[in-house]
């Protein structure tokens, strides 16, 4: 969780080059870069959003029992907590 977070955080300080690799990796011009939240947290009212998603739109059938504690956990979240030193480099 640590490195992912820390991957994540300078991908976003660096769009540039993140933009630059991801090309060069999979051979097609990178127009828009992914953003990645900085926390570890994850907001499970956007899961939700999701879920009402997959719904609306038919990949999930109507009788799906399925809830946000189905699907995640918040077991690690405590490993991507930025420390504040990396907060003072942004």
């Amino acid at each position: 969780m640590k490195a992912i977070k820390k991957a994540s955080r300078w991908a976003n300080d660096h769009p540039e080059q993140t933009a630059k690799w991801t090309e060069e990796a999979i051979g097609v011009p990178v127009l828009a870069n992914h953003w990645y939240s900085r926390e570890a947290a994850i907001d499970e009212a956007g899961i939700e959003v999701w879920i009402d998603g997959a719904f609306r739109g038919g990949a999930l059938p109507p009788d799906t029992k399925i809830a946000v504690s189905d699907i995640i956990t918040h077991e690690f979240e405590h490993y991507g907590v930025e420390e504040p030193e990396t907060i003072a480099l942004r």
